[in-house]
């Protein structure tokens, strides 16, 4: 009645009783409502569209059973297809190629045979062939992938990295660092990514020719960096030229230019490494023998040991010592080769004739190797007083001795002669000079003594 507002008109009702706190009333046996049109439409117009909803709702019903069965059914290929058929075909090839990081050219004949028999079970069902058509040709594209694949474009790739490892060896500025610490290699990004580069190759069918190159060049990666550890030593470096000609001389038609490029380069831009390795050590050790060597020489008074032989050891020991380093040590060894050197161009030494038996006199005349005197100079030397002599390292002394009442010829004619051989004949004339063929001797000092004035070697 808050919606419609009904009134009736008519005879009041008829009181019939009475109940616990209210009055019993009986309607009127005709009334006349104003207003009732209007509620009676509406709720018949309601009756009618609730039972159309009705209907709808029905019908919604069996429309939504109906779909679902289709849905249900036409579903049920889709997920037997692509949750069952195709990942079982499809695994197969993700479990093989997953070692290989998906390079499939590393995978060996017959991993690549189970691929291609799991695509042909997949293209051959019947469920493919009715249902899912389209599929077929993408299963052909994946086993053509597994049955005709190129390696020329991978082989490239391949020459690629190893080419950057040759660029590597010969710019020493790109080489791993050595950790004074502990001598362990610091690689940065670029060695990893040329080693994780490799490492692609280098797996499944070990006689594949991708394994077998990559597994050279990492062979040769490995030396070098253990070239590096052992900072430079020459016997790390042997072993890599013995392994570059070994590859030579066994995978000689095998090897590709890059490879061949990588061991040239090894041999020659760690060859002068090395060298410089080496020639430090043997510096080192040189001078350490330098010690050795003041101690040998200046003890030894051998005009022909000081004089010769030592010359030569410390010519060859010079050529051993680092002049960034050993520059004093060198300039020693110079000076000394020097004063020894003085000793090769004519010079004046001062003597004194000690004694001359029977009160004789000497004639003395200096001539170059193997010529005879001329005995121009006419003087007499005698006991007691100084003279000199010009003379250099192999020239030849002449003496002639003339006894008391022997006829003067100025050496000419003598009583005895004595020709002093050798290069260093002048170190026999110091001394005693003994005349065979009369018995006498002749003793000659020299100022200062021949022996002090020898080159002495000073560190």
């Amino acid at each position: 009645f808050q919606v419609f507002f009904v009134s009736s008109t008519g005879r009041p009702p008829e009181k019939i009783g009475t109940d616990v706190g209210r009055s019993l009333y009986r309607p009127p046996a005709k009334m006349s409502p104003i207003g009732v049109r209007e509620p009676f439409y509406w709720l018949l117009n309601s009756i009618t569209r609730n039972r159309s909803v009705s209907r709808v709702r029905t019908l919604a019903k069996y429309v939504a059973v109906i779909s679902t069965i289709w849905c249900v059914a036409f579903s049920i290929p889709f997920l037997a297809h692509f949750m069952y058929l195709k990942p079982k075909a499809t695994s197969v090839e993700d479990n093989i190629l997953e070692p290989y990081k998906g390079n499939i050219l590393n995978t060996t004949s017959d991993e690549r045979a189970k691929v291609i028999s799991a695509y042909s079970k997949y293209e051959r069902s019947w469920m493919v062939r009715w249902l899912f058509p389209k599929w077929q040709s993408a299963t052909m594209r994946a086993k053509s992938r597994f049955t005709n694949f190129d390696l020329s474009e991978e082989i490239k790739r391949l020459d690629q990295v190893t080419g950057r490892f040759t660029q590597i060896v010969n710019d020493s500025a790109l080489w791993p660092q050595l950790n004074p610490a502990d001598l362990t290699l610091i690689q940065n990004t670029e060695h990893e990514t040329l080693l994780a580069g490799l490492n692609a190759f280098h797996q499944g069918d070990e006689t594949s020719e991708l394994y077998t190159r990559s597994d050279r060049v990492l062979q040769l990666w490995e030396l070098f960096t253990a070239y590096i550890t052992s900072k430079g030593d020459s016997t790390s470096y042997a072993t890599i030229q013995e392994q570059v000609q070994f590859n030579r001389r066994t995978y000689d038609r095998d090897l590709s230019a890059a490879e061949k490029a990588l061991g040239d380069a090894l041999a020659a831009r760690l060859q002068v490494q090395a060298e410089k390795k080496q020639q430090k050590e043997i510096a080192k050790k040189a001078a350490v023998e330098l010690d050795t060597y003041v101690k040998k020489i200046n003890k030894n008074d051998s005009p022909a040991y000081r004089l010769g032989d030592a010359v030569a050891e410390l010519r060859q020991l010079r050529k051993q010592l680092d002049p960034s380093v050993d520059g004093s040590s060198i300039a020693a060894i110079n000076d000394y080769i020097d004063a020894a050197d003085t000793w090769k161009k004519t010079r004046k030494y001062t003597f004194k004739v000690q004694s001359v038996p029977g009160q004789g006199h000497l004639h003395i005349e200096v001539t170059p190797k193997g010529q005879d005197p001329t005995w121009g100079e006419l003087s007499q030397i005698i006991e007691g007083y100084d003279y000199s002599v010009n003379w250099k390292v192999g020239d030849n002394i002449h003496l002639a001795l003339d006894t008391l009442g022997a006829p003067e010829e100025w050496g000419k004619t003598a009583s005895a002669r004595k020709i002093l051989t050798g290069n260093y004949s002048l170190f026999n004339m110091d001394g005693e000079i003994s005349f065979d063929n009369l018995g006498l001797k002749v003793s000659i000092e020299f100022s200062p003594p021949l022996a002090e004035r020898l080159p002495e070697l000073e560190k």
